[in-house]
């Protein structure tokens, strides 16, 4: 009877690595959405950048520019 007992029990060394466990998934969840964080952040400053410099450019004409207007239009 004693030892039926013993063998049902959760022992501290298999409590310890169901811990381990949760502490390594954990981490690697946690390191995958960091990653993906900082992906996404370089991926919109390259954006914005991208926006900047085309917004700064200076357009330049080159010869006269010329219109026509239709009032009735």
């Amino acid at each position: 009877m004693d030892n039926r007992k013993r063998e049902n029990a959760f022992s501290g060394l298999e409590a310890a690595i169901v811990m381990i466990v949760f502490v390594v998934a954990a981490a690697v969840f946690g390191y995958s959405m960091i990653s993906t964080g900082m992906f996404a952040t370089q991926k919109v400053q390259e954006v914005t950048y991208a926006g900047i410099k085309q917004n700064a450019s200076v357009a330049i004409t080159d010869g006269l520019i010329r219109g026509h207007y239709n009032e009735g239009q």
